[in-house]
């Protein structure tokens, strides 16, 4: 991760983890970022892991936003 960045953008960045793995590199990652004071924009196709580490779910369905 970049030092300084303000906006964080990953795209499924731990897709190739084992759950066990994916939850702790999560929990690591998002602990930096909102220790740094900075955001994220996390794509992610798992709902569970989107419920536990984001503090606001927007959802793609047919090419539309929804909050």
């Amino acid at each position: 991760m970049s030092l300084d960045a303000k906006v964080y953008l990953m795209d499924e960045p731990c897709s190739s983890l084992d759950e066990e793995l994916k939850h702790d590199v999560y929990s690591y990652m998002v602990d930096r970022i909102r220790q740094k004071g900075a955001s994220a924009i996390i794509v992610t196709h798992s709902e569970g892991i989107a419920k536990k580490f984001a503090d606001t779910i927007i959802r793609v369905q047919r090419g539309h936003l929804n909050v």
